[in-house]
């Protein structure tokens, strides 16, 4: 990594460095797990603000799993996603 490193970049940039954290993409199959991390953030925000209990099943979780997945962002859209797609349930 850091031969690539000094390919591309400045060896004074490169010494800036403190740290290289090399991490492999998640796959789709790690769609689920994230879309329940989000689940769980909202439903913290729901009871604390609103004071409202939030639930969702397998179901729930496969739906949410299957939106507006980009491959080139990754899971950078999902928490927007299943925030959008919780408001409009709750509507």
């Amino acid at each position: 990594i850091e031969s690539k490193l000094l390919e591309e970049l400045t060896p004074e940039f490169c010494n800036r460095l403190t740290a290289i954290v090399p991490f492999a993409s998640l796959k789709k199959k790690d769609i689920p797990q994230v879309v329940v991390v989000h689940l769980k953030k909202l439903r913290e925000q729901f009871l604390q603000h609103r004071r409202i209990q939030l639930s969702w099943d397998e179901n729930v979780v496969k739906h949410l799993s299957g939106v507006n997945y980009n491959p080139k962002l990754g899971m950078r859209t999902i928490g927007k996603e299943v925030a959008q797609q919780v408001a409009f349930a709750l509507q």
